[in-house]
């Protein structure tokens, strides 16, 4: 008997202000791509005790302008990933696993990418493995994001990006 088994992703992004009012939520699904597919599996064998060693995973954000504003399994890069304090590490304290669903957080709570600190943020991804660092398009991708309305973050607003992964065996 073949049993299923499938992978699901789902983003969720908050927007709050200087006094933590919450202005904005947003949950989206997104896309696991092809890249991501094999991190993810390559997760479990870690956990199952294999010597691969992952690597911190990075959150990043985007304006979503430029090569590809849709995501697609083949993406590698977000469209147009934004400069300086556009990528957040998530710290093993804010990854949790709670009935089949591992969720990874990132924080962004000051301004990004320009002088001002706003910014139209309307898309996002999650880079793990491969040299995946605080600096623009390293690691691989795993999973993207288009944000539809975009959202406004300013250097006054707190962006929490909150990343989940539900493993089932039907959807």
């Amino acid at each position: 008997m073949e049993t299923l088994f499938g992978i699901k992703g789902t983003c969720e992004l908050v927007l709050t202000d200087i006094w933590m009012q919450k202005t904005k939520r947003l949950v989206i699904p997104n896309m696991i791509t092809n890249n991501g597919l094999n991190k993810l599996a390559k997760a479990i064998l870690y956990a199952a005790g294999s010597s691969n060693y992952m690597g911190a995973p990075y959150i990043a954000v985007g304006e979503g302008t430029g090569l590809s504003p849709n995501p697609s399994p083949t993406d590698t890069i977000l469209a147009n990933e934004l400069g300086a304090g556009s990528r957040s590490i998530v710290l093993s304290e804010n990854l949790t696993l709670q009935n089949n669903i591992a969720q990874f957080t990132a924080l962004f709570s000051v301004g990004i990418g320009n002088a001002t600190g706003l910014n139209e943020i309307n898309e996002a991804g999650l880079f793990w493995d491969d040299g995946a660092s605080g600096t623009k398009d390293t690691g691989t991708l795993v999973s993207r994001v288009k944000i539809e309305p975009s959202l406004a973050k300013d250097k006054y607003k707190t962006l929490a990006v909150h990343w989940y992964y539900e493993l089932s065996r039907k959807f």
